[in-house]
């Protein structure tokens, strides 16, 4: 079974950034916690100014529980107030990851 990448393209409400990025370790803790699958997330600004959001997961599987409870989590639920809308989220199966470079 391949691990699962998620990848979600968004945009935030305007002027809610700074709170959007203060609460971003606080619900990728909790969903961590609650869905042990979640392997690492990376989240990045676009030159377009929307977001990109790369989270790892040990299966497709997991990923799926995940996103079914997700916004159970009220750490999740507040972070997520602040995404204006969702353009696009994708899951693929990751087939190579470099973990080590020297």
């Amino acid at each position: 079974m391949h691990e699962s990448l998620e990848l979600t393209r968004f945009t935030v409400h305007p002027g809610a950034e700074a709170a959007f990025l203060s609460g971003r370790d606080a619900a990728m803790r909790a969903l961590s916690k609650r869905f042990p699958g979640l392997l690492d997330a990376t989240l990045v600004r676009l030159s377009s100014g929307e977001y990109l959001d790369s989270v790892r997961w040990a299966s497709h599987d997991e990923a799926q529980h995940a996103m079914e409870g997700a916004m159970a989590l009220p750490e999740v639920a507040a972070w997520f107030i602040h995404i204006s809308e969702v353009h696009s989220m994708e899951h693929a199966s990751v087939l190579h990851v470099l973990r080590e470079v020297r």
